[in-house]
């Protein structure tokens, strides 16, 4: 008895070796074995619907559970998909199969800069089953790019957002985000000038998507649209000629009706933008989408809610389920409204968490669990229809793809750019309130040097994420973490920077912070000023000075 499972196992680990080498070597078939035992590379849910069968003679071994937002380990959705293009009403990938885009939109960068970080996309890619990021910069609102906010720090966010996305494989659209600004022929030369600059950048790259007018609102017209998007496609088009670009429609792009009947001619790959929120919009505007897909027209739902317009009130999770369906059906792509942690019920992240990333199922809201669990299972039925050989629609992937995108293009870290605005009051604008009080910024993902600091219980860990020089002075960013490392709860804390030179605090997220001279002191805001055992809080800050910086001095209490 003892030789034959000796025998056994032997043969399992010559069969073992030379299944892995023809998984790794990319075989999708490998001699000798029965049909219904082949194993393909690159699709670990067959590997494990298989493994029972294929094990069965060494005791009937039971098969691996492989969750459904889980692709193969070397395949991301850019890897898989390559560049896109337009056919019909939405996408099609580069071997011209039908591909949906399910993706999640960040609040306005300059409020919510913290959540532009890789680990914070990796977690969407990775466990949400996320293919897409839309950056939202606003140009009309408290600092956006048009109206006093700071145009190289967006720009930066924008650039560190779709180097981030293009190292995990993942699709990210430029959001050029007007909302009280109204009518997109209002900051037509701003929108010129960017958007030749950013498609030059990123000329290419085949996951970089640009929309153009957010939502035109206030009366504007489709044929004041018509006349915007007549002059700032030809930009982008001169720079990357097969880029996908996204049209706005009027009334806060819910008139899809309107290119539906005087569509844009003369360029491939243009789409148009419908958005809603399902406790406002239902079956009329629903009906509008799918006659407009039915004339002929490309759709991409750039931003949805759960709740009502406002970005508040209740969820509608059952209207909700009818989009998202219908959407699927009809292959059009589409983003969820908002990667925060804002005080509002379109928000994804609880507003009490202060992660940027990694969240768990109690960091989440409400609008966020039910994404998650929808993305999983539309996530399973793509696995289905891959196995049974009918097609492909929205997926995700583990890994960064190894195409000629996948570098990031400049820098290492994986932390967000200097962030611009502050949490003052921003005037409500236009059919959402997204220009409301922002207080909830959060800080990034740690990356770089560490400054520990420990007084009893209490670390405080500093982290140099950024700086810069813009020919007015030195700024530098940091984030601070503190850590209770004690056996009991804390009430508060503090925290203060010494440095050897005068500083002024440009921006600050997550915590209450001042400067005299070249101290700089971090108290808590309300929601992370009591941490339990082994709990952390980030303040994320920048400061600047005239003189050239160096790290400071840290001390807890």
């Amino acid at each position: 008895m003892k030789r034959h499972m000796v025998i056994r196992r032997c043969v399992f680990a010559v069969l073992a070796v030379i299944l892995s080498f023809c998984v790794l070597s990319g075989l999708s078939v490998m001699p000798g074995i029965p049909e219904h035992l082949r194993l393909t590379r690159g699709n670990p849910a067959l590997v494990a619907a298989k493994s029972s069968d294929f094990f069965g003679f060494m005791g009937n071994m039971e098969p691996v559970k492989v969750s459904a937002a889980t692709k193969s380990k070397t395949s991301t959705p850019l890897a898989e998909h390559g560049r896109l293009s337009v056919k019909g009403a939405g996408l099609v990938d580069k071997n011209g199969e039908k591909y949906i885009l399910r993706g999640v939109s960040t609040h306005g960068l300059a409020w919510f800069p913290g959540y532009v970080n890789k680990a914070a996309f990796k977690t969407l890619r990775d466990k949400w089953g996320v293919s897409c990021i839309r950056l939202a910069m606003y140009t009309a609102e408290y600092g956006g790019y048009c109206s006093g906010g700071d145009k190289k720090a967006l720009k930066k966010l924008i650039d560190d957002g779709v180097r981030y996305a293009t190292a995990l494989g993942m699709y990210v659209i430029v959001d050029w985000h007007i909302l009280s600004d109204a009518n997109p022929l209002t900051n037509k030369e701003e929108a010129k000038k960017f958007f030749d600059e950013i498609s030059a950048e990123y000329a290419d790259h085949d996951n970089v998507l640009y929309e153009i007018c957010n939502e035109p609102n206030g009366g504007t017209s489709w044929a004041d649209i018509k006349k915007y998007a007549g002059e700032v496609i030809p930009v982008i088009r001169k720079n990357a000629p097969d880029s996908i670009i996204i049209v706005g429609t009027p009334t806060w792009s819910q008139e899809v009706d309107k290119p539906a009947s005087d569509p844009i001619k003369g360029y491939d790959n243009i789409m148009y933008t419908i958005h809603f929120y399902a406790g406002t919009h239902k079956e009329s505007l629903r009906k509008r989408m799918e006659d407009a897909v039915k004339s002929g027209i490309p759709i991409f739902c750039t931003e949805f809610g759960t709740c009502d317009a406002s970005g508040s009130g209740g969820n509608d999770f059952t209207e909700a389920n009818k989009w998202i369906k219908s959407m699927e059906k009809l292959n059009i792509s589409y983003c969820i409204w908002n990667l925060s942690n804002k005080s509002e019920t379109s928000a994804l992240i609880n507003t009490g968490c202060s992660k940027t990333s990694g969240w768990k199922k109690a960091d989440l809201s409400e609008a966020g669990k039910w994404y998650k669990k929808k993305l999983a299972k539309l996530g399973a039925k793509d696995t289905d229809r891959k196995e049974s050989g009918t097609g492909s629609s929205g997926s995700s992937g583990n890994k960064a793809d190894s195409g000629k995108n996948n570098g990031e293009k400049t820098g290492t870290t994986d932390s967000n750019s200097g962030s611009t605005g502050n949490s003052a009051d921003k005037a409500d604008s236009g059919k959402k309130n997204e220009g409301k009080s922002e207080t909830g910024d959060a800080g990034t993902a740690k990356t770089g040097s560490e400054n520990d600091v420990q007084n009893n219980s209490v670390t405080a860990s500093l982290d140099s994420s950024n700086s810069w020089n813009d020919g007015t002075g030195y700024f530098h960013q940091y984030i601070v973490t503190i850590k209770n490392t004690g056996k009991s709860a804390i009430s508060t804390w503090k925290v203060s920077l010494k440095f050897k030179v005068d500083v002024e605090v440009n921006q600050s997220w997550n915590g209450t912070v001042s400067a005299k001279g070249k101290t700089v002191t971090l108290k808590p805001a309300d929601y992370n000023k009591a941490l339990a055992p082994g709990e952390t809080a980030e303040v994320g800050i920048i400061v600047q000075s005239a003189m050239e910086l160096k790290d400071p001095v840290v001390t807890v209490k």
